[in-house]
């Protein structure tokens, strides 16, 4: 069953994503690479900020639904299509610390939380 925040919920189960219906305002363009991780089946986003490597929980805007496509796992975005484990992304966004409250309680395995909070991905703001 689906967990439900306030503004996060998760959805699927190999990978089970992060996805919000907030309506935000890109804040910075993001870069990284969609990663995934085994033990937790989830995605990662990791990346370079301000000079610093980092690993992020992605939360993917609505309407994003996980895909498995072969091997590989990822996300197929509206209107632009699949990101799969290993692609680059680059997107409008926010970034979200680890104890930021607006994510508390979101129901996914604890191995996904990453280390560096989360990148909350705008809508229609992905570059191919």
């Amino acid at each position: 069953m689906p967990g439900r925040t306030e503004k996060l919920s998760t959805i699927g189960t190999d990978p089970q994503i992060i996805v919000h219906d907030m309506s935000v305002a890109p804040g910075m363009i993001v870069k990284g690479r969609l990663g995934y991780l085994r033990d937790g089946k989830c995605l990662v986003v990791q990346g370079e900020r301000a000079g610093e490597k980092f690993t992020a929980s992605p939360a993917w805007p609505k309407g994003v639904e996980p895909v498995l496509t072969g091997d590989k796992r990822g996300v197929k975005v509206p209107g632009l299509g699949v990101i799969s484990e290993g692609d680059s992304i680059v997107a409008g966004g926010n970034f979200w610390g680890v104890g930021d409250k607006r994510a508390k309680g979101v129901e996914i395995d604890a191995r996904c939380l990453a280390e560096d909070g989360f990148i909350v991905f705008n809508a229609d703001s992905f570059e191919s």
